[in-house]
């Protein structure tokens, strides 16, 4: 219990560390419902087919499967990489408590609370996203289709595969999460960090660069105009 309060009030305490982990979340969840929409909505099928004596098995979908599966699959990296780099900013925390005496499940469990408290609050917010979005798609696509339905009805199937997605995407992250602590000691955990603000201070003295010889470029070709 402990470590549920700890980790709770690191994670509303460095919020900005979490912040684009949650984005990523939201983005992710409802891009999926939408697609997850398109695969499961009979009335987007291709109308030709059935209208010709075809059965439902026959039809096809205007957008494909395989491309929807792929967008899905996408969405998944998406957080897997979001999640890695959440990780990569909690390996000071992580470090800390290790030399604390803190074990090697309570570390794993400190993350794994965070990650599931963000999951809580960004499927619901995603899905409701999705379900925004949804009614325009439908819309736009029963147009094509030249389809008379009501564009707000979604299947039932696409909020229980997006709960579905979400519930194999936090499995998956636990096993990512052990493995990540389990083979990174302290020290590669202090270094991480530290190489990751060096990169980060090389990358804004590059820009401070750029724009400066910009600057006096622009300054130079104003003096040498006539």
């Amino acid at each position: 219990m402990g470590t549920f309060r700890f980790s709770m009030r690191m994670l509303v305490k460095d919020y900005k560390k979490s912040l684009f982990y949650g984005i990523t979340l939201i983005f992710a969840v409802a891009v999926c419902f939408v697609f997850f929409n398109i695969i499961n909505n009979p009335d987007l099928a291709d109308q030709a087919i059935a209208r010709s004596g075809g059965t439902w098995n026959d039809v096809q979908m205007p957008f494909s499967s395989v491309l929807s599966f792929l967008i899905i699959c996408f969405c998944c990296f998406m957080i897997f990489f979001a999640n890695n780099f959440f990780l990569s900013r909690k390996t000071t925390e992580l470090a800390i408590m290790a030399m604390s005496g803190s074990g090697y499940i309570n570390s794993t469990m400190y993350v794994l609370y965070q990650t599931f408290t963000l999951l809580i609050l960004a499927t619901p917010l995603g899905i409701l996203i999705g379900r925004c979005v949804v009614p325009f798609s439908n819309d736009y696509m029963y147009q094509m289709l030249s389809v008379s339905k009501d564009p707000s009805i979604i299947p039932s199937e696409a909020y229980l595969y997006s709960f579905i997605l979400v519930a194999i995407v936090l499995s998956m992250i636990c096993v990512l999460t052990a493995g990540f602590l389990h083979k990174n000691d302290i020290q590669t955990l202090l270094s991480q960090e530290k190489e990751m603000k060096v990169k980060k201070n090389t990358k804004k003295k590059c820009f401070t660069y750029f724009f400066w010889n910009l600057y006096f470029w622009n300054c130079y070709d104003v003096y040498e105009s006539p």
